[in-house]
């Protein structure tokens, strides 16, 4: 059997111990950086806030918070439904929030239960459950909610006995 030179331990040796140094410099760079992700998002959003917060105090009015955002948001055209950004954001401040804005609030009224394996089947009034009930899986049926405003029930996650909930 060959025995190694001393030399050529020092330099394995050596060799080693660079390379741990290096793998540790770069899971110390990998772990920085994810840190730093989350923190200049979180910057960047408090930013826009204190530049809401300083105009609002110095102005006095809501109207420079619109102004602050239009800034800080290049592309403020129209929405979904219809409104301008400035419309729709102060429209939110001034209210409960988005669904001022056309956006119906539901309340769910329970599970429908049907029959033959289909949501369009017929009912079985006897399996309908309240929204809170887990619903077993090989069901078919339908969740049934009520607009606030309108009071129109919609029927949703319209499921057959086929499909696991």
């Amino acid at each position: 059997m060959q025995q190694s030179s001393p030399i050529a331990r020092r330099w394995l040796a050596r060799v080693l111990v660079i390379s741990i140094f290096l793998y540790a410099l770069l899971l110390l760079a990998v772990w920085s950086d994810t840190q730093n992700l989350g923190e200049a998002t979180s910057g960047e959003l408090q930013l826009i806030r204190s530049d809401i917060v300083v105009e609002q105090q110095q102005e006095g009015n809501d109207s420079t918070i619109v102004d602050s955002i239009q800034v800080n948001n290049t592309n403020t055209t129209s929405t979904r439904a219809g409104a301008s950004f400035e419309t729709m954001f102060k429209s939110f401040l001034d209210s409960e929030g988005p669904s001022s804005m056309g956006i119906p609030k539901f309340t769910c009224l329970g599970w429908r239960q049907t029959g033959e394996c289909s949501p369009d089947g017929p009912r079985e009034t006897q399996n309908d459950a309240s929204c809170s009930t887990n619903i077993k899986a090989g069901a078919s049926g339908y969740c049934l909610l009520k607009n606030k405003a309108t009071g129109e029930e919609v029927q949703t996650m319209r499921v057959n006995c086929s499909l696991t909930l």
